[in-house]
């Protein structure tokens, strides 16, 4: 009977995660803006703005997901799973600047445009992924 209620738990969390990862994608395409036209600095411009508007959007989702956070053990389980959550949030970020900010890029005097343009790409699409895993996210009864 255990065995039957975790695959059925596992079986709607996959589900889940599946309808939102479809509804994340084709919100993702909605702030889709064609950023290859133009100098390395208009192209560079241009995915920074677009990075400005995916990362309120994910701070948003990771509010909505704690408000989510109903567990079946109680008030105190739920404080702890939020400060974990946000923690985590807060490790993600450092880790994504982390891997897309290139040891040559941050220690050369000089920064060639393109390093700069695949550091900013890398940091769209990292966020774009997290937006996604932030919305599957559900604990509750």
């Amino acid at each position: 009977m255990k065995k039957i209620t975790i695959i059925t738990f596992a079986l709607s969390a996959i589900m889940v995660f599946a309808e939102n990862s479809a509804k994340a994608a084709e919100n993702a395409t909605d702030t889709v803006i064609d950023c290859s036209m133009g100098s390395a600095l208009d192209q560079y411009s241009c995915l920074g703005e677009k990075l400005d508007k995916l990362e309120p959007e994910m701070n948003e989702e990771v509010k909505k997901a704690t408000s989510r956070i109903n567990s079946e053990w109680g008030a105190e389980a739920n404080k702890e799973i939020i400060e974990r959550m946000n923690d985590t949030q807060k490790a993600w970020i450092k880790y994504r600047d982390g891997q897309c900010t290139q040891d040559y890029y941050t220690k050369a005097s000089i920064h060639p445009p393109s390093q700069s343009l695949v550091s900013i790409e890398c940091k769209l699409d990292k966020t774009i992924a997290r937006i996604q895993e932030i919305k599957s996210i559900v604990i509750s009864k």
